[in-house]
């Protein structure tokens, strides 16, 4: 669960960041809820490139996909601007997501191998409890060979 996501533009300093706070839900293991506060800004995100490649050429996209294409229904797009705070905001957006799927990618892995643990030690208690002792068995067979002898 993602508590809060902060977007913050300082226009003196001209800088554009983003905070993000995850709550994650109370496990097994650690018992209550943990808070993961993460801040994306110029220091540890890349600017997202808005427009293409160098080198790209531009095509009329499939029916569905909104990414940039550079091609319009009628002909090519003008380039759009590169850089500025909308395309660092992009680039921290993206970072997020990142950051994002691999906490759950973690907390899937985690979940996944604890249902194996369970399932294994299940079967081993079935195995155990429906384990035939050969002993068991052949004192059951003389059990009831002596009722029946006993009843003729």
């Amino acid at each position: 669960k993602v508590s809060s996501i902060t977007a913050t533009n300082n226009m003196d300093l001209d800088s554009v960041s983003i905070d993000v706070r995850f709550t994650l839900p109370a496990s097994e293991e650690k018992g209550e809820a943990s808070v993961i506060e993460k801040c994306f800004d110029e220091t540890n995100c890349e600017t997202a490139r808005i427009g293409l490649a160098p080198g790209v050429e531009a095509i009329k996209p499939q029916g569905g996909d909104y990414s940039y294409s550079g091609m319009h229904d009628h002909g090519p797009l003008p380039l759009p601007k590169e850089g500025g705070n909308f395309a660092k905001l992009i680039g921290m957006v993206d970072e997020a997501r990142k950051h994002s799927n691999n906490i759950l990618t973690k907390i899937i892995q985690e979940q996944n191998e604890a249902s194996k643990d369970k399932k294994k030690k299940a079967k081993q208690k079935f195995e155990n409890n429906n384990s035939i002792d050969q002993n068991s068995v052949i004192n059951s067979e003389k059990t009831k060979r002596q009722k029946i002898e006993a009843s003729n």
